[in-house]
């Protein structure tokens, strides 16, 4: 077995990784090494945002399927130190052999089917869900989906439409 540099860790040992903007990049990394598990700290919306775009950006999906979501032993964790020590107590209790409690665990890697399909929003710039937001306006054969009303209003002045003031209502709009 070898050891990762400057670490006290055996490369076979179970990772968690998590709490963080660099989930992706740190997923991605500690996938490529073998080890017998693979955690990501997160709440189940977040851990399925992050497996989903992975595998948007080619992830393998026996590889994505191997991430657990609150890894570590079940302990009623409420606080982050309690839950690292739930981590902590799996990886002794894996390399002991022991047989401790683990909580049930949220893996699902999203079918590339049930990945959402996002749009930009042409004013604010932030990706949408054209088939979840309310907010949209149909013009000249093209539908235009938005973040929330402010940005649809600007939109349709910008292309000189006119539409119903009320947060949420679409518009089919004609020129």
């Amino acid at each position: 077995m070898s050891r990762i540099p400057g670490t006290l860790c055996d490369r076979r040992d179970p990772w968690a990784v998590g709490r963080g903007p660099w989930d992706e990049e740190a997923l991605r990394q500690v996938l490529a090494v073998e080890t017998s598990s693979v955690g990501l700290v997160a709440s189940v919306r977040r851990f399925d945002a992050t497996i989903a775009d992975l595998a948007m950006s080619g992830g393998d999906p026996d590889q994505l399927g191997r991430v657990e979501c609150r890894p570590g032993l079940e302990i009623g964790a409420r606080t982050f130190q309690e839950v690292a020590l739930g981590i902590v107590a799996d990886v002794v209790a894996r390399r002991r052999g022991a047989k401790g409690h683990r909580a049930e665990k949220h893996v699902r890697v999203p079918v590339l089917a049930e990945i959402p399909v996002l749009h930009e929003d042409p004013i604010c710039g932030i990706m949408t869900d054209p088939e979840a937001t309310p907010h949209r306006i149909e013009h000249d054969g093209h539908v235009w989906s938005y973040r929330g009303p402010r940005c649809r209003r600007m939109h349709a002045k910008q292309l000189g439409v006119n539409v119903a003031d009320k947060a949420g209502q679409s518009s089919s709009a004609s020129a």
